[in-house]
């Protein structure tokens, strides 16, 4: 690294480091540089929990990762909790959920779930299907429970047939 500090405590009259911040050169450039935010694990070892990279375009951020290759890279789950707001996800262009999103899954492909409060409510399973009620689609849409529906149902067969379902 380039500088350091080191935050260091003292218990039982042996000196431990805690935590530290590292500046780094990068090595394309020395116009750019990163700085890792360092934290003790439960091991005792300083693992570096944050990283601000600079880049040609801005500065991007990781959790869990020392190379972010967008604005913010997060390895690891992530915990959204808050009781007093709502939360709320938005783009102005499209906004793309992604499970697979390292190219790294192999031939497994992955399923999108929604949940609420631990339990699953719907699922985007990974041939398309959309499964509401049911955790294993066996259609492209698959609802179990009623359903509430207002205006016209439109249905259209194999061979271009159309029926609708009015309601009144």
């Amino acid at each position: 690294g380039v500088g350091s500090i080191v935050f260091p405590a003292d218990y039982n009259g042996t000196p431990t480091n805690y935590g530290e911040i590292v500046t780094y050169a990068n090595a394309l450039s020395s116009l750019r540089g990163s700085i890792d935010f360092k934290v003790k694990s439960t091991s005792g070892n300083l693992l570096t929990g944050l990283t601000v990279y600079g880049t040609s375009s801005g500065v991007n951020v990781g959790i869990g990762t020392t190379s972010p290759d967008e604005k913010l890279v997060v390895n690891g789950n992530i915990l959204i909790s808050d009781t007093s707001n709502d939360k709320y996800f938005g783009s102005n262009v499209n906004l793309i959920l992604n499970a697979d999103a390292d190219g790294n899954s192999g031939s497994s492909a992955r399923n999108i779930i929604f949940q609420n409060r631990g339990s699953e409510k719907m699922r985007i399973d990974s041939e398309g299907s959309v499964g509401i009620g049911t955790t294993s689609p066996s259609e492209k849409l698959h609802v179990v429970g009623d359903q509430l529906i207002f205006g016209d149902l439109l249905l259209e067969g194999s061979a271009n047939s159309f029926r609708t379902v009015s309601m009144n």
